[in-house]
């Protein structure tokens, strides 16, 4: 399992890349990294999923925190608040189409696109979920998938994980 870390950063030229710089030293290697604009201006919201053992990720997150421009760097171990999506592409014949769209509106997906032979779905969860997903799809037709990478952010304090819920 993918260890995860979140760092706030300013969104400064080669922020994203110096903070990546700061990996390949530790033996860490990248499964997932999502980064976009948090909700204050000119900030930058960074979640990595890494594989890496404990010690190391401790080092990777110290070495994080002492970076110009990273204004925080959290370890999001037993993560309450994680989520990836999912954009499939399911490619079938005309007949089955409709049945293989509504067991994919079942397990939880929306319709983004449909035509005669395919249709393209959008389902977000947690990591295991949406693989389950993928493999469902993938006895139903040929796909296509693509994936945001994990998304996190720290839970509140004492509320349930939401991670069982789709």
């Amino acid at each position: 399992m993918p260890q995860l870390i979140s760092v706030l950063a300013e969104d400064v030229p080669d922020v994203l890349l110096r903070i990546l710089s700061v990996l390949p030293a530790q033996g860490a290697i990248v499964r997932s990294l999502a980064a976009g604009p948090d909700a204050e201006a000119g900030r930058l919201r960074v979640t990595l999923a890494l594989e890496v053992n404990e010690v190391a990720k401790r080092r990777v997150l110290e070495r994080i925190r002492k970076l110009i421009d990273v204004i925080e760097a959290s370890d999001l171990d037993n993560c309450p608040v994680c989520r990836e999506m999912l954009l499939v592409r399911l490619e079938t014949s005309p007949p089955e189409l409709e049945e293989r769209v509504q067991q994919a509106e079942t397990l939880g997906a929306r319709i983004i696109d449909l035509s005669a032979h395919q249709a393209t779905l959008e389902i977000t969860g947690a990591q295991t979920a949406l693989d389950t997903f993928i493999e469902i799809m993938r006895a139903l037709g040929r796909l296509e998938v693509a994936r945001s990478g994990v998304v996190a952010l720290p839970g509140s304090p004492g509320a349930p994980s939401p991670n069982a819920i789709r």
